[in-house]
């Protein structure tokens, strides 16, 4: 990047910081003083918050911060549960896009193992962020719990109280809890792709591994799948080798799916404790393709999911949300590429 394209973001991100406080932004004239920077840097910079719908810039009169930046969020709350590695990436995007945007994240990261710990974690979370006063908060929907229905529903009926917009990561309010913005990838359509994939392997047979109590995108992700082939489901935990051990017997799968890439290392390991080979005997999928789907032998087929880009779709749709928050709610599906690996290589 040119020192004048690097000089136009630092000129955009410090306008962004002070657009609330602003009736006119100052000439650019004011700017290239204040930025030492060329006319045309400055008005690279112009453009680009013209562009986010940040100012309005009026002929012969000015640049004006637009109504959306007024009404910028100055403190955002963050609920992820840690239990999928995608979420690094994507806290990591939106903490990022905070700091340029002059805003205040606050994160609450709910990684405790027992589920009871895990529960009071999320209400204390929300509680907070409310008594925080947050302009508004991008939630992951807790899954993986027997009570998640209950939970989810009280934090929904927390924030709706305060008047504080949503906007929910990976899936919607489970078991029909209301509509919301949510921004994710189309779930169904990925099961479908590695089916299709599974498939072209040779593979007859699907079992589509889980956690109990998995959130709606587990279970889209496995209707997709089982839309394409025959494949049934099983909620273990995946170190069970048991459980593991008798639903092989039982259904004789050609491929295992798993719900995502961390769960599939562990079944990969149990899978190995019973003398079963990956892709030899069994072909193994998971789903996120970040860390683990690469570090283990052999490598994950699994499906992309673009963190960088539902962490800027999220951010975004939380700033409309709080400019406009009448609007419709709106379900924003990015792409998610299907990565084939060893994993699922044709058998030898």
């Amino acid at each position: 990047m040119s020192n004048e394209n690097t000089k136009s973001k630092k000129i955009c991100e410090a306008l962004r910081r002070e657009l609330q406080g602003m009736r006119a932004l100052p000439s650019e004239r004011a700017l290239m003083r204040r930025f030492d920077a060329a006319r045309e840097t400055v008005r690279r910079a112009l453009a680009e918050l013209q562009a986010e719908g940040l100012v309005v810039r009026q002929v012969g009169k000015g640049t004006f911060p637009s109504k959306r930046a007024r009404q910028v969020p100055g403190r955002i709350g963050l609920i992820v549960l840690s239990y999928a590695e995608i979420f690094a990436p994507i806290c990591a995007e939106i903490g990022r896009l905070c700091r340029a945007r002059g805003l205040e994240l606050l994160f609450g990261d709910v990684s405790a193992l027992d589920y009871t710990a895990r529960a009071e974690q999320a209400r204390r979370f929300a509680r907070d962020f409310v008594a925080q006063r947050v302009s508004g908060v991008i939630l992951q929907p807790i899954g993986f719990m027997e009570n998640a229905a209950a939970l989810n529903a009280e934090m929904r009926d927390l924030f709706a109280a305060a008047n504080v917009p949503v906007v929910l990561l990976d899936s919607g309010w489970p078991d029909g809890l209301g509509a919301a913005d949510v921004v994710g990838v189309d779930n169904f359509r990925c099961g479908q792709s590695l089916a299709g994939h599974l498939l072209a392997q040779g593979a007859r047979r699907c079992l589509f591994l889980t956690r109990p109590h998995a959130p709606p995108s587990n279970r889209l992700r496995y209707e997709g799948v089982r839309s394409c082939m025959d494949c049934n489901i099983l909620q273990m935990e995946p170190d069970n080798a048991t459980a593991l051990r008798k639903a092989l017997k039982r259904h004789r799968p050609d491929a295992l799916a798993c719900g995502y890439d961390a769960y599939a290392a562990q079944v990969l390991k149990t899978l190995g404790g019973l003398g079963v080979s990956v892709p030899n005997d069994i072909l193994l999928t998971g789903f996120d393709d970040v860390k683990y789907a690469t570090l283990v032998s052999p490598p994950l087929t699994t499906v992309h999911q673009p963190c960088t880009e539902i962490a800027r779709a999220a951010f975004e749709a939380l700033l409309t949300r709080s400019a406009e928050p009448d609007r419709t709610p709106r379900t924003i599906l990015l792409n998610a590429p299907l990565v084939a690996r060893d994993s699922t290589s044709p058998r030898k």
